[in-house]
């Protein structure tokens, strides 16, 4: 028997990941929840919140529940439309198709490869609206959805885009056609049901990964050119940035072993330079054992070096601004650390 105390505290721990919908065994609600980037960023969480005793009535099937629905499909034969659960067939279907089609790699395949990818975007779009239609005491065909997502593809030619119309068509064929109510409650944690949750979860990953390496690309604020994501990841695994925070790591989890958690602390401190005291000598190319009037000096010396009224060049004059404003900055680090010392 689930409670629906149970099922609100999951909600409010776990609801983002869709606990409360595992609780009550609604799997395929949570294959579709956990496809569209938590039920649309959180979006379908506020219908649950006020549907919640409904859901947990529906996952108990007690005899009051049972005698409502039997009366329910003598009174009507075929399920009213909900239009909730419309409007999110409608959403799920388009979704799916819109990421299978992003999931298509673009260059790196031949062109008629990536046009027969296409044509299996309605089929995609068609699943979405299966799977919502068969959340909860309805159920559904899925011919009907895929004839209707099919259609305006074959009209217009172009399968990828008019993924609008296929979602309204393939819903359009859900409504007249496959409509209908279940005979019996399934279980919801059935074999297929558990095996289509695993599933959907793998195409969608599937689909994100397909995604971000082959089409995904980043706009270089230096050249202003774009750059696949995969190959800006590779360049960064291969930066002097990663390779010193890797060296870094390496060193903090060896003293960790070896010297135990208070040095390794202390050491992390003092790469990370919380104070910038380190960053402070470095920038005026002094040792840590510096006094007070070699820091002064230094500074005079960089200060004059630097500043900018120095230079005629506009570009040059704004380097040396630069290097003149942080050569002041470590000056001021510096001094702060030295008073407070004396």
């Amino acid at each position: 028997m689930k409670n629906v105390v149970i099922a609100y505290i999951l909600f409010f721990i776990g609801g983002l990941f869709g606990l409360h919908l595992l609780y009550l065994g609604r799997l395929k609600h949570t294959a579709c929840f956990l496809t569209t980037f938590c039920g649309f960023f959180g979006l379908s969480l506020i219908y649950d919140l006020f549907y919640m005793p409904y859901y947990v009535r529906e996952a108990n099937f007690e005899k009051e529940f049972q005698r409502e629905w039997r009366t329910l499909k003598v009174s009507n034969p075929k399920p009213p439309i909900d239009w909730a659960k419309l409007i999110c067939q409608f959403s799920v279907g388009n979704l799916w198709a819109s990421l299978f089609v992003l999931a298509i790699p673009l260059e790196d395949y031949e062109e008629r490869l990536v046009t027969t990818l296409d044509w299996f975007a309605p089929l995609v779009c068609a699943l979405g609206i299966y799977t919502v239609g068969n959340i909860g005491l309805q159920e559904s065909g899925l011919l009907a959805p895929v004839v209707g997502a099919y259609i305006p593809a074959i009209l217009t030619g172009t399968p990828t885009s008019s993924l609008t119309l296929e979602s309204f068509f393939s819903c359009l064929g859900q409504i007249l056609f496959s409509r209908r109510w279940k005979k019996e409650k399934v279980s919801g944690f059935s074999l297929k049901n558990v095996l289509y949750l695993i599933i959907c979860l793998m195409a969608f990953w599937g689909m994100i990964l397909s995604y971000f390496y082959f089409n995904a690309e980043i706009l270089d604020g230096e050249t202003g050119e774009s750059v696949k994501v995969r190959d800006a990841l590779r360049h960064f695994f291969n930066s002097p940035l990663w390779k010193n925070f890797y060296r870094l790591m390496e060193e903090f989890f060896h003293m960790l072993r070896t010297k135990g958690f208070s040095e390794a602390f202390e050491f992390l401190s003092k790469k990370l330079d919380p104070s910038g005291r380190h960053h402070a000598l470095e920038v005026m190319n002094l040792t840590k054992d510096v006094s007070m009037d070699e820091i002064r000096q230094r500074w005079r010396e960089l200060s004059k070096v630097w500043h900018p009224d120095r230079f005629q060049d506009p570009r040059e004059k704004d380097l040396a601004q630069i290097k003149f404003i942080e050569i002041n900055e470590a000056y001021s680090v510096l001094s702060s650390k030295k008073m407070k010392r004396s």
